[in-house]
């Protein structure tokens, strides 16, 4: 009998076998031997194959709420529902700190302003009537006691759609998220969890917000490097807050110029200038001939810590993961045609 524990003969066997279970020993010896490197081999492969797996099953797990979003005049337009009777859909905006609803749809809804609050904008400072509302998104709840009632006349001007509402860092203060402008979905992950972020290069958010480091480059050939506003709240590309007033430089700056008026979250008309930049660096990409508009008016209430915003029409060129919760922006440039982005940019007035 063999001693199945050992691999050696047991007592009793004859020489001859003795002899021959040398010769078995040593061929023996030999295969182990490339069994072990094979081995080795199929175990790496098995382990790759277990990371892989693994890795599924913690996207599956880790994934908070899937959302799905629709595009309409560079805006993405998120499907909500307020205090569990009231649906309408509202912008996801970057930029923005608190829910803002529209003050008809927020009545409607019986939401009550109970005061107001002193809200930056980035026309300076203003008091807006505040309340207290309930939304959920999809599987997430959020509710607010200090929600901005305001006019989002202009917003659903500029959309193309009705739009009821604005909510940015509530959707993603707390969790990482990934917005994928192919599949029109954002994915909210569980705090702490990093989504793959293979091909994307890494971006450090500056100063506890939404801000980054960027350059734009002149046609005059200067350029201007600083901090900007990740804003998909605005659907236009790269607004530069003040720069100078003089037309003749900034025409130097952007060639042609229009002048034209916009009126941002609380309500204030604000003249800018708006031609061609030559090109914009964000990390390691350079985007070319760059929409740009130039504002006129200094902040009455806010200091310029920063030098201007970018927006829809450069941010629809990403796929984008955003973890605020430890200030890291992440940017791969996404399969998106030009001609996709300008038929998505079709309705943005």
């Amino acid at each position: 009998m063999k001693n199945i524990q050992s691999g050696f003969p047991a007592e009793g066997w004859p020489l001859a076998a003795t002899h021959d279970w040398h010769v078995f020993s040593a061929n023996k010896l030999s295969l182990l031997r490339r069994m072990k490197t094979m081995n080795k081999k199929i175990a790496g492969a098995f382990i790759v194959c277990l990371f892989a797996m693994q890795a599924c099953q913690e996207k599956k797990s880790d994934i908070v709420a899937s959302i799905p979003f629709e595009l309409s005049g560079n805006f993405i337009i998120l499907q909500v529902e307020c205090n569990g009777t009231l649906k309408g859909q509202f912008i996801f905006d970057t930029g923005l700190g608190r829910i803002s609803l529209d003050s008809t749809f927020a009545s409607k809804a019986g939401i009550i302003p109970w005061g107001d609050i002193e809200t930056s904008c980035v026309n300076g400072n203003r008091d807006l009537p505040v309340g207290k509302c309930n939304i959920q998104i999809g599987e997430q709840n959020f509710i607010s006691d200090t929600s901005l009632l305001i006019s989002t006349k202009r917003f659903t001007e500029k959309a193309g759609c009705k739009v009821d509402g604005l909510i940015g860092l509530d959707l993603f203060g707390e969790n990482p998220i990934r917005i994928d402008f192919q599949k029109r979905l954002i994915e909210v992950f569980q705090p702490g969890f990093l989504p793959d972020t293979s091909g994307f290069q890494k971006i450090q958010l500056l100063d506890g917000w939404m801000l980054f480091t960027a350059e734009i480059f002149f046609q005059n050939k200067t350029s201007r490097r600083g901090s900007f506003i990740f804003d998909t709240g605005a659907n236009k590309s790269v607004t530069l807050f003040p720069i100078t007033d003089d037309p003749i430089l900034i025409e130097s700056m952007l060639g042609k110029l229009d002048t034209i008026t916009v009126r941002g979250l609380c309500g204030v008309d604000e003249l800018r200038y708006k031609g061609i930049a030559k090109a914009l660096t964000i990390g390691n990409d350079t985007l070319m001939d760059i929409p740009t508009m130039i504002s006129l008016k200094e902040s009455d209430g806010v200091p310029r810590r920063f030098s201007g915003l970018i927006g829809m029409e450069i941010l629809l060129k990403f796929d984008i993961i955003i973890d605020f919760p430890i200030s890291k922006l992440y940017l791969k440039r996404n399969g998106l045609t030009q001609t996709e982005i300008s038929n998505i940019s079709l309705n943005a007035n």
